[in-house]
Parts: C-alpha cells; structure tokens; sequence
C-alpha cells in the first residue's frame, strides 16, 4: 500500500471507526466482483482483475459526504457497492489507479412511512425481502420483486433501474420513485424532493437513476407504496406457438385487463416449466433423455449431455415441444374486477388458440419464484458458465427480434428464454444461455463471442440492450452504438457532477 492510501486508511479510520475500513485480503477478494458471470468464470480460473484496495462501510449521508470529498483530494477511484447481486460488471474496479469501494449496507434503515401519502423513505443499503416483509405486516407492499429480491439492495435497484417480476402491474424501479438524496462526485448533497416542490422542469430523478454510480451515491430514496392486494387468481394457457401467445399478451395489455404477472415461456422454456410427458416418437425420447437433467441434479452429466453439444440440442428441441407456456396472475382489491380481467384474458388467449391449463402452472410458478437464480452455480462448479440476456423493444418487432438471437446464439449456447415485464407498447426477453469450455481463453472467447454477436443484433434491430440488469462493463460497447450522438448528455452530466471523475470509472462509458 502507497503512502497515500495508508494515510487515507488512517483518516478513514478517525472517520468511521477501525471496525468499518478494511484491507484484509479476504475482503478485498469478496469485493473483487459482482456476480457478472465472464468474472466468476475468471474467478474459477484463478484469473483476478484489479482487486480494490480499501472497502469502506458508513453509516450515514454525513459520513458519504466525508468520504467523497476526501477521495477528491487523492484523486482515486470510489466504488458504490450494494449487496452485490449485479450480473454486469458494474462494481469491478478497472482503473489502474487505487480503488475504494464505499457498501452502503449498514444505511439500511426506513426513514419514514407515510400512510396517508403512500410514501415509503427508506436508505440505499435496505436489502429488499425484509423491507418487503416488514411493509406488509402492515398491510402494503412496494411491488418490486426482482428474482435477486433476497440480496439486492434498495440502492442497487436504483443504480441499475431494476425491474420486478409484477412490473406489468407496477411498474419498474423509475416508476415508484418520488424523490432522491444522493452525495454527487463533487461532494455536495442534492435532495431532488427540495427540486420537486417547484414543479419546474423535468424529473431530475431521471438523471440519477440507472447511473450505476458514475455520478454519485444514492444515499436514499421516497418510494411510492401500495395496498396489498386481497384477492389473486391464477391462470395459464397453452400456445401452439411463441408469435401466438405474444399477440394475446399485446391484446391483453392493451385491452387493460393484464396481470400483475404475465410470462410467456418458448418452447424449451416450457418443457422445463412444466416437466414432461414422456413421448412415443424415438427422436423425443433421445432428447428427453439429455434433458431430463435439467429438471434434476446439475452434474457432469448435465454438461455432457447438455451444453457440450448447443447445436444440436437446440435442432432436436423440437421434437419435444409441448408448446409454450403462458402464465397469468391478477391480483387487486376488487374482487369481481380481478375476475373480470381474469376472465376477459382468457378469451383472448382462447382467441389465438390459447388451451386453458389451469392454476397449477402459475401457482407452481410463485412458489419456486426466486429460485432459478440459485441453480446457476452448479453449472460454474461443473465446468459450464451460464448468462442471462435482458433485452427489450416494441410488439412490432418483439418476435422477430427473439428469432434472430436465437439464430445467432445456437451453434455456441445451450439457449431457452420467456417474455416478461409486458406494457401496453412492448415487452423484455429474458434469454438464459449456458456452455462450457475446456480452459479460461476458450471459456472467455466462446463467452465474448456471444454477447458481441447478440447485442450487436439487437442495436441493429433497434432494440435496448438492457431492460432491468444495468450495463457495467458488459454492455459498455454497445451502450455508445445504441446512444450515438446522444452518449454526449452522459459526458455533460459527468463533469457537472464528478467534475474531478472519482466516480466509477470506466463504467456507463466514463473515463478510466
């Protein structure tokens, strides 16, 4: 450690307490990355970036403020860091100069509930299950759930403009938003609640949210709150095909009767949803039998049989084809108006040749909600790597958009994916990829190959690179293709508010 950082640690320590400043080595590791899979695969490897050289925990704005400016005088690289769910890479240190990272994580508390207004304040580093929990023993909910809602901070939604899976009722993280106070680079703490009251101009909480820390720190935020709904049905419907369950999706919204939850899965995605039939025809059988794995222990066995051979897999998937599943959650206070959506839902599924499935699909479903995302690592463990891919855009081109990664991502992934987060005007894919790799330089390259040919055909298609998981290092490249021109309003924000350019570096398109 250089001079300056050891007499930085030692004001940090006068600041804070020894308690909260840490170099040890373990901690420097853990806060190394995020869970963005091309670094966990690093990781396994025994291949390791920049890691950071402090880690900072406050326990309040006034401490941010001190931290902030201090790092303005040394001219380092200061990391906000929230429960580290992010899958893109944006709390990875990449400068080459000295890193802080600053975990907001004991700024946890709720501020103040407003039960007349409907207003929740609450600090960034709340992690979001137990604030969930805690706002419906008293009869309201938030309405975000991210699969991550166990380790994902309030902070961390903000910075990488979140999305739960009832977004089609409530909206995305931006939406509840009612005010920030956020410590910009420069030091100074803008609360945009003072901004608001004037009812002048934009909304400047725009400018902050999705910024993933490159022009401040969210210290925390006024969120608008609900009445937790009393009654719930549940529904599904079988598609013979995806374009026939998209366009009852697209009318459904429309029309204004759709669910809080609404997820069309593809056909290999609904194979797993709903288990299996056993088939007769031999070809299915064969596929049957390489897949059945995905339903049971993710063993050797599994990457053998599975993500070994993409290609063909992805050929043969065909064949077991039960068509796709959509599932379908209305929920509300009005009893006989949830069943009116209920029931108006499905006509029109029924009208695109939707088969009723029954609850058992969609209840089985919010059961097992939160689970997926804890499979993934014992594809890692086994010698695989698996991705996600959030994509988003306009019903006109929803469809041919999902064909054409498909094209360009089947000969290297195993790939299956389900639509989501369905508005009025569009709606996200969410594709899930998994491969392996005999070392680190193929596992990297087979990996970069993927993401480049994918995101380059979505700002072709004039897609969005990302809906809900941000853009970190991931989507870096492709996040100045899709704005072009536009990308100078980020550069002019980023001098206004990190003049010095302490913030995040090198992340959101921001100087190294």
């Amino acid at each position: 450690m250089d001079r300056d950082l050891i007499k930085i640690k030692e004001i940090f320590i006068r600041a804070l307490g020894k308690r909260w400043v840490s170099d040890n080595n373990r901690d420097l590791t853990f806060y190394n990355r995020d869970l963005w899979p091309r670094e966990v695969i690093s990781s396994k490897f025994g291949v390791w970036q920049h890691k950071p050289d402090l880690v900072l925990w406050p326990s309040s704005i006034e401490e941010v403020v001190n931290i902030v400016r201090l790092v303005n005088q040394y001219h380092i690289n200061l990391i906000p860091f929230g429960a580290g769910s992010g899958v893109c890479g944006a709390t990875v240190p990449t400068s080459s100069t000295p890193s802080v990272i600053i975990d907001l994580k004991r700024m946890n508390r709720i501020i103040n509930v407003d039960y007349q207004s409907l207003i929740l304040e609450v600090e960034a580093g709340a992690i979001g299950y137990p604030l969930e929990v805690q706002l419906n023993n008293k009869g309201f909910t938030l309405g975000h759930f991210p699969s991550s809602i166990y380790c994902s901070s309030v902070g961390g939604w903000l910075a990488a403009r979140s999305a739960g899976q009832e977004s089609s009722r409530y909206g995305k993280i931006e939406d509840m938003v009612v005010s920030l106070k956020v410590v910009t680079g420069a030091g100074e703490i803008i609360d945009t609640s003072d901004i608001l009251s004037s009812e002048i101009g934009g909304d400047i909480n725009q400018l902050f949210i999705g910024s993933e820390g490159t022009l401040g720190i969210i210290c925390s935020a006024e969120l608008k709150l609900n009445y937790l709904p009393k009654f719930k049905t549940y529904s599904s419907f079988i598609f013979k095909r995806v374009d026939d369950g998209l366009g009852a999706i697209r009318d459904i919204m429309q029309e204004g009767v759709g669910g809080t939850v609404m997820r069309l899965y593809d056909e290999l995605d609904t194979y797993i949803a709903l288990g299996h039939k056993k088939s007769q025809d031999k070809k299915a059988g064969l596929i049957q039998k390489y897949i059945d794995d995905l339903n049971g222990d993710l063993s050797d066995i599994f990457l053998k049989r599975v993500i070994s051979f993409p290609q063909i897999l992805n050929t043969l998937s065909q064949f077991i084809a039960q068509g796709c599943l959509l599932i379908v959650i209305h929920s509300g206070n009005e009893n006989e108006y949830v069943k009116y959506c209920q029931k108006r839902c499905r006509e029109i599924a029924e009208r695109y040749g939707g088969e009723d499935s029954g609850e058992e699909p969609a209840l089985r479903w919010e059961r097992n909600r939160y689970s997926i995302s804890y499979k993934q690592s014992k594809i890692f463990y086994a010698g695989g790597f698996v991705d996600t891919m959030e994509i988003a855009t306009t019903w006109d081109r929803i469809a041919d958009l999902y064909y054409e990664i498909k094209k360009v991502i089947q000969d290297r992934a195993f790939l299956m994916a389900h639509f989501s987060h369905a508005y009025e005007d569009g709606c996200s894919i969410y594709f899930t990829f998994a491969s392996r790799a005999k070392n680190y330089n193929e596992a990297i390259k087979n990996y970069d190959f993927i993401w480049k040919n994918a995101l380059d055909t979505v700002v072709r298609m004039g897609a969005t690179i990302s809906h809900h998981h941000g853009v970190g290092l991931s989507k870096i490249e492709h996040l100045r293709k899709q704005l072009g021109k536009n990308f100078e309003l980020y550069e002019i924000l980023k001098r206004t508010f990190d003049p010095n350019n302490i913030m995040n570096r090198g992340k959101f398109g921001s100087r190294r």
